[in-house]
């Protein structure tokens, strides 16, 4: 039997409507607001042709745009597969392509999506066997592969995080790696699923994580090299103790 969960964003925009979803330098929206622009976007791909089951590219540089679109998508029933938007043409052209993609949305649409007018509320359960997005691999070997996620890979992932880390309602995650990397990505569903904030950058600059921290971020994903840049930023100066 299909395990069934509610809508994560719509859920908690019931419970925290007031608590902030998301932050970026240019954007901060609460739960509620942050839902209502999702549903608006939901009404605009409707519009444009876009159907459950259908998969989406999305091919943008990290933003609040960004963000309500990849909640968008899934409201609709249909499949994400974020872009690597370092990809040239011919690689673009071909991961279209093999993804079967119905559409590919660019930074210029989801920023219209994002400012659409507002729009009567659509709800939508999720059922936990149901594919929620097409990640591609790096293709260091060969042609790159896309792996399926279910939204149980999702959603037990952020049960097994919440466990290792611990969670508070005050908690703030940075997102500075970029959204179309599985790594980003998480960070996105994880906190709606959570009730906590997204600090999202538009790319990864280490002074800029760095000043995060010390204003009161409490968790940041990075890989090796993006730590090491941070620690030869800082210095000597402590991180903060949360």
């Amino acid at each position: 039997m299909a395990l069934i969960v509610p809508d994560w964003l719509r859920q908690r925009a019931e419970i925290t409507p007031t608590r902030l979803g998301l932050s970026t330098d240019d954007c901060k929206l609460t739960y509620s607001e942050l839902d209502s622009r999702v549903d608006a976007a939901v009404t605009s791909l409707r519009q444009r042709g876009v159907a459950a089951g259908q998969h989406v590219g999305l091919r943008a540089p990290n933003s609040a745009a960004y963000v309500a679109a990849v909640h968008a998508v899934a409201r609709l029933g249909a499949v994400l597969v974020p872009i690597n938007t370092r990809l040239t043409e011919a690689e673009v052209a071909w991961q279209t392509a093999d993804a079967d993609l119905a559409h590919v949305l660019d930074e210029a649409l989801l920023r219209e999506l994002f400012n659409a007018p507002r729009a009567a509320a659509s709800a939508r359960q999720f059922d936990l066997d149901a594919p929620h997005s097409i990640i591609y691999t790096s293709g260091t070997t060969g042609r790159p592969k896309g792996a399926v996620l279910t939204y149980g890979n999702h959603w037990w992932s952020a049960v097994a995080s919440a466990l290792n880390l611990g969670l508070m309602p005050t908690d703030r995650w940075l997102a500075c790696m970029p959204l179309f990397h599985v790594g980003g990505l998480a960070i996105l569903l994880r906190r709606a699923i959570y009730g906590i904030t997204a600090d999202v950058h538009p790319r990864f600059d280490a002074a800029a994580v760095n000043a995060s921290l010390d204003a009161g971020t409490t968790i940041v994903s990075v890989v090796s090299t993006m730590l090491d840049r941070m620690l030869q930023e800082r210095g000597s100066t402590p991180f903060p103790n949360t």
